[in-house]
């Protein structure tokens, strides 16, 4: 996964150097944006570890709690500076925010790992995990799609300004399915291990 991002990275970042106009407003934010990518992609991985052991609480902790409070920090720092605040600074904040709560998923999954999960030899099932993956990639690609696609298109028809408070009001807006996602993420871990229990019961019966 870190080698993967790392190859997006570079590819995003060499495609945005040939493509974008480097006296614009937007390369550079974008390039220090692309710092978040690995970030995200690893704690991804660790917040389904802490959700498969049954950690859900914990396992969203640091990207709700602990980033945004990060953020929050920062910003009031910064305010207190000599500095002129912009969307490369604000995007920079965030990558600070966003690698202090990784540091702490990473505290939580080296504390609350079963001793028997990191002493087990690690096996892999590399064809049965791509074709698994690939059903999720095109639903959660979708659902990024149509996620940024009003933003995407707002930014071809006026400027940054009107584009960043749209942005605001549909993560506002957002919020209203709340529930939903809160319901889903605690429900995951036990459709999983209900799922194992079958597998297994199915294999004992053969």
């Amino acid at each position: 996964v870190f080698v993967s991002s790392l190859v997006l990275v570079v590819g995003a970042a060499a495609g945005a150097l040939v493509l974008v106009d480097a006296g614009g407003d937007f390369l550079r934010p974008f390039l220090v944006g692309l710092t978040l990518v690995p970030l995200l992609a690893l704690s991804s991985i660790r917040i389904a570890t802490l959700q498969a052991l049954g950690h859900v609480v914990l396992g969203r902790l640091p990207e709700t709690i602990v980033a945004p409070g990060a953020f929050l920090v920062l910003v009031v720092l910064a305010a207190f500076l000599p500095l002129e605040l912009s969307a490369t600074w604000a995007i920079a904040l965030q990558a600070v925010a966003t690698a202090v709560a990784f540091g702490v998923g990473v505290v939580l999954v080296r504390r609350l790992l079963p001793d028997a999960v990191t002493s087990a030899r690690p096996k892999y099932e590399t064809r049965i995990w791509a074709r698994s993956a690939l059903p999720l990639l095109f639903v959660s690609g979708l659902a990024a799609v149509n996620l940024q696609a009003g933003t995407v298109a707002l930014g071809f028809a006026t400027d940054s300004a009107e584009v960043g408070i749209y942005a605001v009001a549909v993560r506002i807006a957002a919020l209203t399915g709340f529930l939903a996602v809160a319901t889903v993420y605690a429900l995951m871990p036990e459709i999983a291990r209900l799922h194992a229990l079958y597998a297994a019961s199915f294999s004992l019966e053969d």
